[in-house]
């Protein structure tokens, strides 16, 4: 990194915006910082610091200046990546909230590439994030880099031991090697031991159980012989499933066969009363073929009622619509006239008045100008004598404020306090603040190791305590042990008892759940065969009355198809008829005279075929009810079918069997199982008593020996700690004697005995002063208001006065105008009111074209309801006779359909009619009895050729069932078996696997645990932070005394001895070593010099870009001139290394050393903040 520009405002003691030229100052490598105490020096680094990560490496937690609400800091810099320089600027500005904590409120990184500024992050936490990836340091490890403060490093030279020790793991950051590597391996040796434990417990649990390999062996051995036995049962199952499922269909065919015949019977009794209602049926058919007919005729009568009525009303209303007509057509005539002779006059009227109006509009806008006009003068008038009492007020203020401004001047000058003498009062209440932290600190330290001291004394009471009831514990185990030995000689009776038992018990519930599920079953099955049964009764009347309705159907689509014929022969003969000429020959006959042609029936061809389509509609219909009704009685059959054949074998297999009787044989036997269970569960639970005592005693003897272990564990870090906590107070008693000696030195100087009253006394002058400069600035900022108020009012009353006269010479121009245009005006309005005069004019003018227009729009009206009248009656009187001749034509079929159905009049048709839900029901029982008797006598004639000569008996038949019923029963205890002896070995391969697993598992961990005990022993008392520390510490010093060398010519060279302590070698001198606590001032400046040059370096090994600049803030007070000139030669070197050094000093003759210099100006209380500027040598 290399600084460009750094711009500071409102930061500690900078309060006006001061920008610094780092370009500027690094051109000549060497540049210098200068300025008195107090001055703001070591503020511009708190700025980088601030705009980078927002935060300062002092801990200061009020840094912005009391003068200014907030603070801005800008820093541009330059980072060398890979060979390319980028420019980036951190852009940061911090402000008050009303609670006065501080609070972000503009955070931005912004990169300059390609002429331009883009952002590349914003946000305090994400500028901070990317800073520490471009330069690769976190805040803490940039300050370490870039400052080298004052007398650290020098102390750092002479520390020894475990003050040197703790130091270089803070400057290297090795608490990871240290305290956290030791708790992370205590917590990981905690860990493996838990879960050694855990295993080892488990893996014995396993042992207890008996899992073995032998066992597993045993297990598959034993499921080999039911395997084997499986298989001869399996044979004498299939072969008796054969014979059953070939003997039970010949069975169930008897059983069907012998119903089927009985219900034929009861079908031919009932054929008389069958015939009787089909008879009515078929007359109430055709009465329905007659009905389309009767209706036509009685629905044309009615029509042609209705036409010769509206007719009548027709003629009514044409007759008063022709006389209204007449009269509109006068009307019309007189408002013509009148609209030519009226018309002419009042649209010249309407021309006059409208540009009088135009006039009056005009007149009325000059009027309103002249008001305003008015109006302005008199406000203008009113401003002015204002501005005059303003001008007056105005200079009374002035001269009072300028009177207010002397006073506070003189009381500031008052409040001036020496700043040597507020740094001295600070710096007392500085010490005796730490005076009182560290007496804190002393009696916190007395307190704790009175309590570690208490600590000691309690945990080896309780050690010994501890180590008293472990020896009890091991007496406990011992009895317990006994016991359980003399229980297990005295086993219970086998299990092998018990589980026949279990098994006889089983077969009995499984044979109730089966005769339960049985009759359940039963019920439910012969209540849907009787369902079936119904459903096919009901499905077989359909089938017949939809087949007879069909034929019916057939029958009509016949004779409609013969009409059709008819009917279009007819229509042939019409169209010849038209063709004859009287006196030409007939092209079917040859005569010459035609006394009877052939007449046209427009209605019947249409008729008949929409009668036709109906019915082939109808016939479609009908065939799929039937194939529908066809396919759900071969499925109710099929479902009859197999609820018998399902019920048959069941009945056989349970035949003899009462429920009753087998409930109480379960119950004996169960109570039996119960007396043998309670035996062996004593003997079990007694058993498991005695082995839960063992486990919960070993248990609690692991417990004690762990807390044993805790407890000495413990006591060895109380006693540590209280050494710990001895060392830490007798250093802090050291620290607080020079502390006292200083404060009371300051004390007696400036004669102070209340330090905080005299410091509150500082800060209500400082506090009365900042308040003043408040005042004092809005005192002059007050009076700058008023002489620009004063001059802007001067300016005012000139601008009024001539707009004042301008008005005046407007307002009469406007009067004569006024005058003119109201003479002419009137002229042309015959001195009425203009507006309302033309209005009433246009009315007029509008109500005559309104009439005019409104009889014309009538008489159109009626000319049109006339017309339409008039078409109305001759369209009625065609449709009437139309209707008429349709009516004759409609008699004529109707008495010819009576004839064709058997009808001698229409009375007759009207009595034979049936509703339709009527003849429906007689239809579907009628078919349903004929298709019921055709399907018994099918199936018994099915069933009799699927016989055949074949037969079976009851007896037969039942030894069959019970046969395979036993079997079965053979097959699935065996199935239960093998599926049990399958689950044994399943279990036992698992287990099996899971202790050869934990035996693993205990393996791994104790080779685990082994290493971390290794490593425990390397790491402890902080041997690896030691021997981390004194590798670094070894390069450091390497690269320290290449500096040193060159700094000194040679001379000088700085090792390392075997107790990792600092000394120097004289080169010069034959190369004897001398400790670093003998060396003069000067050598400890520059071996320390070069010592924290070599860390700086060290530091930035961490980071992804270089850092191209450091401070120095050393004090260059200890050396004499020629040691001087040779370390300013040396930090003029370092440049050609492409790093650029600043120092920082307060020392004036520092400044000739440096080629050019920044010097920073001290802020002048109440009147300006820090200053800098920029010098060459």
């Amino acid at each position: 990194m290399k600084p460009i520009k750094l711009t500071i405002k409102g930061l500690n003691s900078f309060i006006e915006e001061q920008v610094i030229d780092f370009k500027r100052l690094t051109d000549k490598g060497l540049f210098g910082i200068f300025g008195p105490t107090g001055s703001g020096k070591s503020t511009i680094l708190d700025a980088m610091t601030i705009a980078l990560y927002g935060n300062i490496a002092r801990e200061a937690k009020e840094f912005i200046n009391t003068n200014c609400d907030s603070l801005s800091v800008s820093y541009e810099f330059e980072i060398l990546y890979s060979g390319e320089r980028k420019t980036y600027c951190a852009e940061r500005v911090i402000s008050k909230d009303k609670t006065g904590n501080y609070k972000s409120k503009h955070v931005t990184l912004l990169e300059y590439k390609d002429g331009g500024k883009i952002v590349i992050a914003e946000g305090s936490r994400e500028v901070k994030e990317s800073i520490e990836n471009i330069l690769g340091l976190t805040a803490e490890d940039f300050t370490r880099s870039v400052v080298l403060p004052q007398g650290k490093f020098s102390e750092f030279l002479k520390l020894t031991g475990k003050d040197r020790r703790n130091m270089l793991e803070r400057l290297f950051g090795l608490e990871r090697f240290g305290r956290h590597l030791g708790n992370r391996i205590r917590d990981k040796r905690k860990a493996i031991n838990d879960s050694l434990n855990l295993v080892l417990g488990r893996a014995r649990t396993y042992e207890e159980q008996g899992i073995s390999e032998d066992k597993y062996k045993e297990l598959k051995e034993h499921f080999l012989i039911i395997n084997k036995r499986s298989e001869d049962i399996k044979r004498e199952k299939d072969e008796l499933d054969k014979q059953y499922e070939i003997n039970k269909n010949l069975w169930a065919l008897q059983q069907e066969l012998a119903e089927y015949k009985n219900k034929y019977q009861e079908q031919i009794r009932l054929e008389p009363e069958i015939e009787a209602r089909r008879s009515r049926l078929k007359a109430a058919q055709n009465a329905w073929k007659v009905k389309p007919f009767l209706e036509a005729v009685k629905d044309t009568e009615e029509k042609l009622a209705a036409c010769k009525q509206e007719i009548e009303k027709l003629n009514k209303k044409l007759h008063l619509s022709s006389d209204q007509l007449l009269q509109k057509e006068a009307q019309y005539k007189n408002i013509l006239e009148q609209k030519e002779k009226e018309l002419p006059r009042l649209i010249q009227k309407e021309t006059n008045l409208s540009a009088a109006l135009e006039r009056v509009n005009k007149l009325k806008d000059i009027q309103t100008e002249r008001e305003r006009l008015l109006k302005q003068y008199k406000e203008k008038k009113a401003l002015l004598e204002e501005a005059n009492k303003k001008e007056v007020a105005v200079a009374n203020q002035l001269s009072k404020l300028q009177e207010d401004r002397q006073a506070l001047e003189k009381r500031l000058d008052e409040l001036v306090v020496d700043p040597a003498y507020r740094e001295d009062i600070n710096k007392l209440a500085v010490l005796q603040d730490e005076g009182v932290k560290l007496r804190a600190t002393i009696q916190d330290l007395k307190e704790r190791q009175l309590k570690r001291k208490d600590q000691i004394g309690k945990l080896e009471v309780e050690l010994k305590e501890v180590q008293r009831i472990k020896e009890q514990k091991f007496g406990e185990i011992a009895i317990t042990e006994e016991r359980l030995a003399k229980i297990m000689e005295l086993p219970p009776p086998d299990n092998s008892v018990l589980f026949e038992q279990k098994e006889a018990i089983y077969k009995l519930e499984k044979l109730i759940e089966e005769l339960k599920s049985f009759q359940e079953r039963k019920d439910q099955m012969t209540g849907e065969l009787e369902e079936i049964d119904k459903e096919l009764h009901k499905l077989n009347s359909n089938h017949q009355a939809l087949t007879r309705e069909l034929k019916e159907l057939l029958e009509k689509l016949e004779l409609v198809e013969k009409d059709i014929d008819e009917a279009q022969k007819s229509h042939i003969a019409y169209k010849l008829a038209e063709e004859l000429m009287e006196g030409e020959p007939c092209p079917v006959c040859g005569s010459t005279h035609h006394p009877a042609p052939a007449l046209q029936d427009s209605t019947m061809l249409a008729e008949k075929m929409e009668i036709k389509e109906v019915l082939v509609k109808e016939q479609r219909e009908l065939e799929d009810k039937i194939r529908k009704t066809e396919v759900d009685k071969e499925l109710l059959q099929k479902n009859r079918e197999y609820i018998g054949a399902y019920l048959e074998p069941l009945e056989a297999q349970y035949k003899g069997l009462e429920l009753e009787k087998v409930l109480e044989e379960k119950a004996k036997l169960e109570k039996e199982f119960q007396a043998m269970t309670n035996s062996i569960e004593q003997w079990n639970k007694e058993k498991e008593t005695l082995e839960k005592s063992l486990s919960l005693e070993k248990e609690n003897k692991t417990t004690i020996e762990q807390k044993e272990l805790i407890l000495a564990e413990q006591l060895k870090a109380e006693r540590a700690a209280y050494d710990e906590t001895s060392i830490d107070l007798e250093n802090n008693e050291k620290k607080l004697a020079p502390v006292l000696e200083e404060l009371e030195s300051l004390k007696k100087l400036y004669n102070i005995e209340d330090i905080a009253l005299e410091q509150k006394q500082l800060k209500e002058k400082e506090k009365e002063g900042r308040e003043l400069q408040q005042k004092l600035k809005a005192i002059n900022e007050e009076i700058d208001t008023l002489n620009k108020q004063k001059e802007d009012i001067s300016k005012s009353k000139s601008i009024l006065e001539v707009e004042i006269a301008k008005i005046t010479e407007s307002g009469k121009e406007k009067k004569a105008v006024i005058d003119r245009e109201t003479e002419y005006i009137n002229a042309l309005s015959e001195g009425k009111e203009v507006s309302s005069y033309l209005e009433e004019v246009r009315l007029q003018k509008t109500r005559l074209q309104e009439q005019e227009g409104k009889l014309k729009e009538q008489l159109e009206s009626c000319k049109e309801e006339n017309r339409s009248l008039n078409d109305s009656v001759i369209k009625a009187t065609t449709t009437s006779n139309s209707l008429m001749q349709q009516l004759d034509q409609q008699k004529e079929r109707l008495l010819q359909q009576l004839k064709v159905n058997e009808f001698n009049s229409c009375e007759e048709a009207e009595r034979s009619l049936l509703s339709e839900d009527l003849m429906k029901t007689e239809e579907e029982q009628i078919n349903a009895f004929d298709n019921n008797k055709n399907n018994l006598m099918a199936n018994i004639n099915r069933i009799k050729d699927k016989i055949g000569a074949n037969r079976i008996d009851e007896k037969q038949w039942q030894q069959l069932i019970d046969r395979r019923a036993e079997v079965h029963d053979a097959f699935e205890n065996n199935i239960k078996e093998r599926a049990e002896a399958a689950h044994k070995i399943k279990e036992m391969e698992v287990n099996l696997a899971e202790y050869k697993e934990l035996l693993k598992q205990k393996k791994e961990l104790e080779h685990i645990s082994s290493h971390v005990e290794d490593i425990a022993k390397l790491i402890e008392g902080n041997k690896f932070v030691e021997f981390v520390a004194l590798n670094q510490l070894k390069y450091i010093c390497i690269e320290a005394s290449k500096r040193l060398k060159d700094i000194t010519s040679g001379r000088y060279a700085l090792e390392i001895d075997s107790a990792g302590n600092f000394v120097m070698r004289d080169d010069f001198n034959g190369g004897s070593r001398r400790a670093t606590g003998t060396l003069s001032g000067g050598e400890t400046f520059l071996t320390s010099l070069c010592l924290a040059l070599a860390l700086s370096s060290q530091i930035q090994l961490k980071g992804s870009a270089p850092l191209e600049f450091f401070f120095l803030d050393e004090g260059f007070g200890t050396l004499d001139n020629d040691l001087l000139d040779t370390v300013m030669d040396s930090l003029e070197r370092l440049y050609s290394d492409r790093l650029s050094v600043g120092i920082i000093s307060h020392v004036e003759e520092i400044k000739n050393r440096v080629p050019i210099r920044l010097l920073v100006e001290p802020a002048q209380h109440g009147i300006r903040g820090s200053r800098v500027k920029i010098e060459l040598n």
